[in-house]
């Protein structure tokens, strides 16, 4: 069984799951973003992003260099919480990558844009999209 994910019952057919402690920043990021989605935040970035109709450039290379932040992101942080233990710090990395690979790599545009929100904030993440769309263009 994968360390850092741990089942600890099964009510009925719903299998209930507790991360450990190295998935914290996962969990902490996970609301964030959640919250963020809700909130219209998104919406009017993508909506400034594209312009009235001129679609500002939002290609792989910006769209895997938001998942790129996050992976390390969230890596480190997962790693900092196992202490000197290398096999259990590269456990924890391995994990939070994984979670962004399945979660936010693959995830539509709006997520995209809500996780480089939660990474910058609003302003920083409108003006670093712009930037990486710009010297693409160039």
């Amino acid at each position: 069984m994968n360390r850092n994910l741990q089942a600890f019952g099964i009510a009925g057919s719903q299998h209930e799951v507790v991360f450990s402690d190295q998935l914290i920043p996962v969990q902490e990021f996970r609301t964030e973003l959640d919250q963020v989605m809700v909130h219209g935040g998104v919406d009017k970035l993508l909506t400034h992003l594209t312009n009235g109709g001129n679609v500002t450039l939002f290609d792989e290379d910006t769209w895997w260099d938001i998942v790129d932040e996050l992976k390390s992101y969230l890596g480190s942080k997962a790693s900092n919480l196992c202490g000197d233990s290398i096999p259990e710090q590269e456990s924890a990395m391995v994990g939070a990558e994984t979670w962004v690979e399945d979660n936010i790599s693959c995830g539509p545009r709006a997520k995209i844009v809500a996780t480089a929100i939660v990474l910058y904030g609003y302003a920083k993440a409108e003006a670093m999209i712009r930037e990486l769309s710009t010297a693409v263009a160039a």
